[in-house]
């Protein structure tokens, strides 16, 4: 019997010698806490498709309903009396719900801050709506086949000798689009001239400039969300 005893106190030992630790639980993913920038990936200039003729497009022959405006690579909107109106069309992407801060305190639309072309008058005014759809590809765009106009969003003022229009205040729009796990991922911002009148060439993406380190930067539109 104390042989028996023995033997069940040694395989005892020894069975607590190979006990593996207990894992901890890691608990929750925690969503993102700094703010968050993102970037225009695609950007064009949308015509008004009520004109009958485009004059931006194939020597004044083609209608705004068909004329696609991506192939001017360096600006986005023309409105003037003569060439008529276009609106600028951004998109933009997060890749992950997760990567948007848990909850939103600002969001900030910044406009590009060199190479605008030459504005006629004082002041310009900006309206800023969301797009219906970011359904949409810069190649095949056009007047007749763009997104709806969505939402008002914000409007903006630019004193024409600044170098760039005021920051957009965007809070109320990404707290509703993208404060959620289930919000949106991609979204489109069509951005308008209010004054008719003015003549405005705003960069696009594909715009660059040189910073004042000599390195070589996109004039691409941000939002920073924080």
């Amino acid at each position: 019997m104390l042989r028996s005893l023995a033997t069940a106190i040694s395989f005892g030992l020894l069975a607590n010698l190979f006990v593996l630790p207990m894992t901890a639980d890691a608990g929750p993913v925690r969503r993102a806490t700094s703010p968050l920038t993102l970037t225009a990936y695609k950007d064009t200039s949308v015509p008004d498709a009520s004109l009958p003729v485009c004059r931006f497009c194939d020597a004044f022959q083609q209608s705004c309903s068909e004329c696609n405006l991506s192939s001017e690579e360096d600006f986005l909107i023309y409105n003037t009396e003569f060439f008529g109106t276009s609106r600028a069309l951004v998109g933009f992407k997060v890749s992950s719900p997760s990567d948007v801060p848990p909850t939103i305190s600002k969001c900030t639309l910044h406009f590009p801050t060199k190479n605008w072309g030459t504005a006629f008058g004082y002041n310009v005014t900006f309206e800023i709506y969301q797009a219906a759809s970011n359904n949409w590809d810069e190649a095949t765009i056009t007047g007749g086949n763009a997104p709806k106009i969505g939402d008002y969003l914000q409007e903006t003022s630019w004193y024409v000798g600044t170098p760039s229009p005021a920051d957009a205040d965007l809070t109320t729009f990404c707290k509703n689009k993208l404060a959620k796990e289930e919000g949106v991922t991609d979204f489109s911002l069509f951005i308008e001239v209010l004054n008719r009148e003015t003549g405005v060439q705003m960069p696009s993406r594909k715009s660059t400039y040189l910073d004042e380190n000599g390195q070589v930067r996109s004039n691409a539109m941000t939002l920073t969300i924080e």
